[in-house]
């Protein structure tokens, strides 16, 4: 009977094991092959298979069958070996490498190895998990000596075998603290066969990957403004029935940003549209702050406070009162948001509702869920005139224009109302259609090329937008 360990997406895997134990072997022919059963709708699964004996070998120039592991030649060359490997771990687990899963095939009884591993996954907002391959009976850590060793070279592995068993038990396995690690998965045989692979999270994460032949429309904030929803979806050339429903076209679909809940003045009707859309599929939202905090609230998630009053929700979350008494509005919205994901990447672009980091793009912890979601920044009533918002804009969403690149994908986003909030590569889709501005949408081509359209917004003017990143 096979035993199962799980294994999320966007992990470092460390193996950790004494010399000869068939770490290597184990990479190689059960974890690699076992994690490539977890597949992405675009693209191969990324598995980095990282060996710091490859890297040594490849380094000297030194050949298996006469180099052994604990030569001296291999050791000669170990420090900058390791150097290239934290180097290479660091570059696949940073935005927008992003491999889905990191395998170090290295001496993970190495304390400080551990600890720089762990301090890249702390950047790089990665799990770190190791795999210990702690044999019952110690004769299976003897069973692959080399056969061509001669009985001084099978002494020599026997004794540094020996050595490291005994460190194993002694000193590195008691070391090895739960809250250190995500996942502590201990093999406890050499019989490969019997083990299994999996990833529990991984089916929600390809969810959120789209078809990379697909073209996309995608419209940043609604907040309730329908008939402005409507105009601009129909000025790409989709048709639109009677009914509600958006006439099909293969190859392409329609991607709202978030927050076409609240402040205005079609909510019920809103996601009525959205929720015929969405299950038809001609049409993806992401998850804005707006419906995130409206759900939780009426699934009593979130209670009412000193700061969360009827006159904060009225303000800020008026859908709250419209469809709490509605049932089917209710059901509609929460089936819209079961449904909806925190980001979408295409092989062109990443969608989220709001900008953040680099570091959290595309990943699936709860840190970075939010991160895609919600960020809170400086208001123009925090301020004294539009000069001194603008200024404090620009410097508290600096990380746009220093993480911006032309060789990246796009990102767009929504969140922050603006006249105009773009980089060379990352575009603010939010320029206020509520608050009588403009609704915005990027149409997404094939090929990568992308056109920007905004109309008129048929509210009331309630707000001077501000242009930032000149």
């Amino acid at each position: 009977m096979e035993k199962a360990f799980d294994i999320p997406v966007h992990s470092i895997i460390l193996m950790i094991g004494p010399v000869n134990s068939g770490k290597s072997h184990l990479c190689k022919n059960k974890l690699v092959h076992d994690l490539y059963k977890n597949s992405r709708p675009d693209k191969p699964t990324n598995i980095q298979n990282i060996s710091l004996e490859d890297i040594q070998r490849g380094l000297g120039q030194l050949s298996n069958d006469t180099f052994h592991s604990n030569s001296r030649e291999m050791e000669v060359v170990r420090p900058q070996a390791l150097e290239i490997l934290l180097h290479r771990v660091n570059v696949v687990s940073s935005y927008p490498v992003n491999a889905e899963y990191i395998i170090v095939d290295a001496n993970g009884m190495d304390k400080s190895l551990r600890s720089e591993l762990t301090l890249i996954a702390k950047k790089n907002k990665y799990n770190i998990g190791v795999v210990i391959l702690d044999y019952k009976d110690k004769k299976d850590y003897f069973k692959h000596i080399p056969e061509h060793e001669d009985d001084e070279g099978v002494k020599l592995y026997n004794t540094i075998i020996n050595v490291g068993v005994k460190a194993l038990r002694s000193k590195v396995i008691p070391s090895i603290k739960k809250n250190d690690f995500k996942f502590i998965h201990k093999i406890k045989n050499n019989d490969f066969n019997s083990l299994e692979f999996t990833s529990s999270n991984f089916k929600s994460f390809s969810s959120k990957v789209l078809n990379p032949n697909t073209e996309f429309l995608i419209i940043g904030d609604v907040h309730g403004c329908l008939d402005e929803l409507k105009e601009i979806i129909e000025d790409d050339g989709f048709e639109i029935y009677k009914s509600g429903i958006i006439k099909e076209r293969p190859g392409h679909q329609v991607l709202l940003l978030g927050d076409f809940v609240d402040k205005g003045p079609q909510i019920k009707d809103t996601i009525e549209f959205v929720h015929k859309n969405c299950k038809r599929g001609t049409m993806l939202t992401l998850i804005g702050n707006h419906e995130n905090f409206v759900v939780k609230f009426l699934r009593g998630e979130i209670k009412r406070d000193a700061n969360i009053t009827d006159d904060f929700l009225r303000t800020y979350m008026d859908t709250i009162f419209e469809i709490e008494d509605d049932e089917v509005s209710r059901k509609r919205l929460f089936e819209i948001v079961d449904n909806s994901g925190e980001f979408y990447i295409h092989k062109n672009f990443i969608a989220t509702h709001a900008p953040c980091k680099e570091k959290y793009l595309g990943k699936v912890d709860s840190k970075s869920l939010r991160a895609q979601r919600m960020i809170g920044y400086p208001k123009r009533a925090d301020f004294g005139s539009d000069e001194s918002h603008i200024e404090g804009i620009n410097g508290f969403f600096g990380f746009l224009i220093d993480e911006s690149s032309g060789d990246k994908p796009d990102h767009f986003f929504g969140h922050v109302q603006t006249r105009r909030m773009m980089t060379v590569n990352k575009f603010n889709l939010d320029t206020g259609c509520v608050s009588g501005g403009n609704l915005t949408s990027a149409k997404i081509y094939k090929d990568g090329s992308k056109v920007f359209w905004s109309l008129d917004s048929k509210q009331k003017k309630t707000k001077d937008l501000n242009e930032f990143f000149k």
